[in-house]
């Protein structure tokens, strides 16, 4: 058999080998998500992503947020309301960012959102509780909810 053939055909599967997401994540287009039921804090929460290689989920398009919502509603029950990534935390409390430092170039607040007073973190709506499902709300930080945590695959 012709060596280069070979060595070519192991190049090939060496290089399309898909990255993958670790036991528990859930894979989405080019990221892994982790839903947890755990609540804690915003800040907790950012900091148990954190410990995992990820952070709380930056969401860039009406497709993610309906992914996350989607996959929320299947996992959880209770309260409805679940920490994703954004905050005004670094900046002045009219502005709103990602933990993951990506833009933050898509919103779904609900109506009268996101709060201007104070500094507060971003969940997600999941289950109905008077407000349009797969909205934001800001919440004070200390409030405690389940999270989603968000990586690129390795």
């Amino acid at each position: 058999m012709n060596p280069l053939l070979i060595f070519g055909t192991l190049l090939l599967v060496g290089s399309t080998e898909a990255a993958s997401c670790p036991s528990a994540w859930v894979t989405w287009q080019d990221s892994c998500y982790l839903f947890s039921k755990d609540v804690g804090t915003w800040q907790d929460t950012e900091q148990e992503c954190i410990s995992q290689g990820s952070h709380l989920a930056s969401i860039h398009s009406a497709f993610e947020n309906n992914f996350i919502f989607e996959k929320a509603h299947q996992q959880f029950s209770g309260e409805g309301k679940l920490w994703i990534g954004g905050g005004n935390f670094q900046t002045s409390s009219e502005l709103y960012a990602w933990s993951d430092q990506t833009p933050f170039d898509y919103q779904a607040w609900t109506s009268g959102e996101p709060s201007k007073h104070g500094q507060n973190g971003v969940v997600m709506i999941y289950e109905n509780i008077g407000l349009r499902k797969g909205e934001w709300l800001s919440k004070n930080p200390d409030d405690k909810y389940p999270f989603v945590c968000k990586k690129s695959p390795s």
